[in-house]
Parts: C-alpha cells; sequence; structure tokens
C-alpha cells in the first residue's frame, strides 16, 4: 500500500487549537495517509501538549516558522526521508477541501502521476498568463489550486530547491512539472475564491521569468530543467546563421559538419544532394546520423582528418571551446592547396541589448543565446575576424545576422516586422545590432603542409 504524507501548515499558535478539533484519522482502500501537524516549539504548552498527546496526532517539530516554500522544501525532504510516495503540504482550509473530497482526488492518482490538483482550472486563467502558458508550456495550469498532491518519485528529479521560499513555490514548482513533461492530472471543483491581486502579481512575475528563461534572456537554475543534447532547433526560413550556411553550401560537395549535435543542417544539405558527416562530443540515435557520425572531444586532440572535404562548418561551436587559438592552430595544419570552405558561426557580445544589460549592470547567462551558460569565450566581429585570420585563412564574407525572433516569439507578422528592422539596423552597424557573427573563409596551404611536402618530394 502507498504512503501519503499530509502535513499541515499553520499561521499561528491560535490556529493549533482549531486544528486539534479539526483533525481525524483519514483513511482509504488504495493509500495509508498519516497527517502531521507542522509546529513551531514555540506554541506549545503543557494544555496543547496533553491535548496533541490525548488525539494521538503526530507532528513535525521546527525551531521557527517558514515561508511557505522553504516549508514545502522541508517537508519534501522530510517526506523522501521517511520514503513516503506522495506528500501534501497544506493549510487547515486545504486539508478539510481534501478531507472532504478525498475519495474524488485520489481515484485518479498512482505510481506514474506526477502531480496532481485540486480545484477551478478555468477560472485561474487570466490575461497575458494564458499567452505564457500556451507559447511556452503548451499546457494551461491550475494556478491557484486548492490543493497539491506531489509524487515524491518525481520531486526528486527537479531542481525545486532553487525555487522561492514564499508562496511563488506553488507555481515554479508547476512549471517545474511542466517543463518536465511529467504526468499532472487536474480534478475541477466547483468551489469559487476570490484571488487577490497581490497574489496574481506574484504569479504573473514567476510566468514572466519563465518566459524570459525560456528566450534565454534571464538564465534561471530552476528552470533548467532539459540535460540533454537536444536542446538546439534549426533557424530556418528567415535570415539565420542556419540559413546562411546552407546557402553558402555549394551542391553535390562533400561536407563535415564540426559541432553538429542532433539536428545539425546535415539533414538540410542532403536536399542539395551533399555528402555530410557530423562531429560532436554526444553520440546521436540513429535516425539523425547521416553518412558517418563521429564522436570526439574537440577540447582534446584533435585527430580527425579534413583534407578530404570540399566545406567545413563550425556553426555555434567556436566559443564552447576551451582554447579556441591553439584550436585552430591544430586545425589550419591540415591546410593543403585544395581550396576549402570554412563557414563558422558564432554569438555578437557586442549586441545592443547585452551593451544596455551591462550598462544597467546585468551580466546574465542563459540556457541558450548569447550568453548560453555552455558558453567559455566570447566574441565581437573584431575578434572572432581576428581568430580566423590568425589561423591564415582568406576572409571570403563577413555578415551580420539578426535575433531569431521568429523562433522567439512564432512565425508571425510581428516578428517578421522585428526581423526585417533587425536586418536593416544590421546595415547601419553590424556590430553593434547583430545577434550573431557570420563569415566564410577559404584555406591557404600551413607552412607545416608545405615543409611535408618538401620533405616527401626529397625522398622520391
Amino acid at each position: 500500500m502507498q504512503k501519503i504524507l499530509i502535513a499541515i501548515q499553520l499561521s499561528n499558535a491560535a490556529e493549533l487549537t482549531v486544528a486539534i478539533n479539526d483533525i481525524v484519522e483519514l483513511q482509504h482502500e488504495k493509500f495509508q495517509i498519516d497527517t502531521k501537524l507542522i509546529l513551531n516549539n514555540t506554541w506549545l504548552d503543557a494544555h496543547t501538549t496533553a491535548q496533541i498527546a490525548q488525539k494521538k496526532l503526530q507532528t513535525i517539530l521546527l525551531e521557527d516558522k517558514f515561508e511557505s516554500g522553504k516549508t514545502h522544501k522541508i517537508i519534501f525532504e522530510y517526506s523522501k526521508a521517511r520514503n513516503y510516495d506522495f506528500v501534501v503540504v497544506a493549510n487547515l482550509i486545504q486539508y478539510n477541501y481534501f478531507k472532504n473530497n478525498i475519495n474524488e482526488l485520489l481515484a485518479p492518482l498512482n505510481a506514474e502521476t506526477a502531480y496532481l490538483t485540486g480545484g477551478d482550472s478555468v477560472a485561474s486563467q487570466f490575461g497575458i498568463i494564458n499567452y505564457v502558458q500556451k507559447k511556452v508550456f503548451k499546457k494551461q495550469l491550475n494556478l491557484f489550486p486548492k490543493i497539491c498532491i506531489y509524487n515524491t518519485h518525481y520531486l526528486a528529479k527537479i531542481p525545486y530547491l532553487y525555487n522561492s521560499d514564499s508562496a511563488s513555490f506553488v507555481n515554479e514548482i508547476a512549471i517545474q512539472m511542466v517543463l518536465s513533461d511529467f504526468k499532472f492530472v487536474e480534478i475541477k471543483s466547483d468551489i469559487q475564491i476570490k484571488i487577490p491581486n497581490t497574489s496574481k502579481w506574484e504569479t504573473l512575475n514567476v510566468f514572466f521569468g519563465a518566459y524570459l528563461h525560456s528566450l534565454g534572456i534571464f538564465y534561471q537554475n530552476k528552470f533548467d530543467i532539459i540535460e540533454d543534447n537536444q536542446q538546439y532547433s534549426l533557424k530556418l526560413g528567415y535570415a539565420s546563421s542556419h540559413t546562411y550556411a546552407i546557402d553558402a553550401v555549394a551542391p553535390n560537395t562533400k561536407v563535415i559538419d564540426i559541432g553538429a549535435g542532433p539536428f545539425g543542417v546535415g539533414h538540410e544539405l542532403k536536399n542539395k544532394n551533399c555528402s555530410v558527416v557530423t562531429v560532436d562530443q554526444f553520440d546521436i540515435p540513429d535516425k539523425y546520423k547521416l553518412d558517418k557520425h563521429i564522436v570526439t572531444n574537440l577540447d582534446s586532440d584533435f585527430s580527425i582528418s579534413i583534407k578530404e572535404y570540399d566545406c567545413i562548418l563550425f556553426l555555434d561551436i567556436i566559443e564552447h571551446l576551451v582554447n579556441p587559438e591553439a584550436f585552430m592552430a591544430k586545425l589550419s595544419e591540415q591546410f593543403s592547396y585544395k581550396k576549402q570552405k570554412i563557414i563558422f558561426t558564432t554569438a555578437n557580445i557586442s549586441f545592443f541589448p547585452v551593451r544596455m544589460m551591462l550598462m544597467l549592470g546585468y551580466f546574465n547567462y542563459g540556457k541558450s543565446g548569447i550568453l548560453d551558460k555552455t558558453h567559455t569565450r566570447l566574441f565581437t566581429f573584431s575578434t572572432f575576424k581576428q581568430l580566423i585570420t590568425d589561423a591564415r585563412l582568406t576572409v571570403l564574407a563577413v555578415k551580420g545576422i539578426p535575433a531569431p525572433y521568429p523562433k522567439a516569439i512564432g512565425d508571425n507578422f510581428i516578428s517578421r516586422m522585428m526581423l526585417a528592422i533587425n536586418l536593416f539596423l544590421i546595415k547601419i552597424s553590424k556590430g553593434l545590432f547583430s545577434y550573431q557573427i557570420y563569415i566564410e573563409a577559404e584555406t591557404n596551404p600551413s607552412v607545416f603542409y608545405i615543409v611535408n611536402e618538401s620533405l616527401n618530394n626529397e625522398e622520391k
């Protein structure tokens, strides 16, 4: 039989007397239910202690009273340590709601249910929150649930300890559950409650913060849920690094895409009848592999031969290297008399919004974008061009790439208009208004190659 912990959070000592009278032993055919009072030691006197003992109530004693969010964290850790399967943190109103609707709430609960809420989900939606939920989370959440039941197995998989100590914790963990794509269940109720404007404002702040995180603007640990190698997607159908690179590769050529990931441009190049080899530090599912996939760490000894390829792609990868200068120097040793095109893209650290953030004292790494937390090096147009020319490459073209508005806010009239404005501003100043840097270069025979050729000729 699975175990449920209901931990009742009281506001003050006066509520303790009410709680002692209200709490009863809850029973259910599928679950063992333990109800425990969260008590501050200073609330206990001889009389209340005797009452608790007389009613055989279970307690969790704390030395102090904490905000709702921190109390949730404490109880979640406690429930995991005591091997509970499900946990509820409730005030007296929520406890009575649970007690009166126990069969309805627990009927759909099973091991695969990560999160169950009870309440009126429709009335809780308002204004911009609707847009954020549909755009970012693809699901409608119960923003102001009357009860939340959490599966401790799934709690262990999300970083809830980063969440707020305030009442915003409930909204934050709901977002985490959805971002994790865990199964959640909503039980609708006819009971209506009036939501204070302060609660609506706090909820708006939480969802707006999650939205900014999804755009790669303000990184927050608590919403950093995705950990695999599938977080990057192609930016096609508008001016972007991927569109420019695909257009620059000639049909029927041999291409090596270094740092490709599972969704690289190689699949689009196959439509141009190109032979494509991908290189990445991770293996990828077979269904995404093209002519060949090579797993290697570019920060270790780069021993892959590039001599046979007509075009080499370094799309958004140089900034991830620990020592780009050493890598480029090692790569250039393979350059021969055969002319090869190399295409580089990277983030532009001098992009206007980043400059404005710096001016205001912000430098916040994100999940993606210019300040992606995995970027170890940051470049401007001049420093990126210098890195390339130092490897004795001839620069053929330099372009500024606009911000991917269609990816951020959807492919619509507004995003297309912002894209057009960004492209116009790039003509005025690439350094100031480019989101990314795009450079096409051509190889020249390296000193190492020329010397080796001469030595080989002498031996013949």
